[in-house]
């Protein structure tokens, strides 16, 4: 009883209060009216974008979204992202730049360990997070428009920041499966802060996705193959009934 009772009020506060087993069609699609567009992480460089793009016309597959710089922009000169940039741009395709410093590749080591892991994502410390909205600016002065976050803390800090008219109100904020908003809360609580499209975890059920659809209106990102060390799912049998739920989705490989 405790439990409808508790499911009552999450309706009430407007997330769904169970994972709706039926994973009722999407009525959501995105801007020209399709339900779902193709992503492909870690384009790190213009070379590797050049031969993106040439496979793609040959195959006549097209690629809505990159990821690119998982590193960070540091590592690029300007040039580099310049390039990068204009040929996205003339090909439509939408570039989400990773800005760094990364936790990963911070001189901090308690996320390598096994315990670490657990502890999430986030940058360390005001230094750091000063760091980060740099790459993003230099980004931006280089072209890119678009920016892949793995902190919350950092997007409510990015919409304040938009709101002082210090950073730029044309950018769009996408959240990493590093964050991974995995219940509706998470989820529309990302999308009040100001992230453009989210990527739940990669092992979530028709049915929580499903939730997380009804809780909010902007793309969802899921993976369709995703590495071994994100644990190696392959979901494409699942693509039409992903599509249906999910709309608009990006799909990640």
């Amino acid at each position: 009883m405790q439990l409808e009772k508790i499911s009552d009020w999450m309706e009430q506060a407007g997330v769904p209060g169970r994972d709706p087993l039926d994973c009722p069609t999407s009525t959501k699609r995105f801007s020209d009216g399709t339900w779902y567009r193709h992503e492909l992480s870690a384009i790190e460089h213009v070379r590797v974008l050049e031969a993106l793009v040439d496979e793609s016309e040959k195959r006549n597959t097209p690629i809505h979204r990159v990821n690119a710089f998982f590193q960070g922009g540091i590592l690029y000169d300007k040039s580099e992202i310049r390039d990068y940039a204009q040929l996205a741009a003339e090909k439509g395709i939408e570039v989400m730049a990773c800005p760094g410093p990364r936790v990963w590749w911070d001189i901090g080591r308690q996320i390598v360990t096994s315990e670490g892991a657990r502890c999430g994502n986030y940058s360390r410390g005001s230094n750091e997070i000063r760091k980060v909205i740099a790459d993003i600016l230099r980004l931006y002065d280089c072209g890119m428009r678009g920016f892949l976050l793995i902190d919350d803390g950092l997007l409510d800090l990015i919409r304040t920041l938009q709101e002082q008219r210090h950073v730029p109100k044309d950018i769009y904020l996408k959240i990493s499966a590093s964050a991974s908003p995995n219940h509706p809360s998470a989820a529309r609580l990302m999308e009040k802060l100001g992230a453009g499209s989210i990527n739940p975890g990669t092992d979530l059920t028709l049915p929580i996705l499903a939730g997380l659809r009804a809780s909010v209106n902007i793309p969802l990102d899921i993976y369709l193959f995703c590495p071994l060390s994100m644990g190696g799912i392959n979901r494409m049998y699942d693509a039409h009934d992903l599509a249906r739920v999910c709309a608009p989705v990006y799909f990640r490989m």
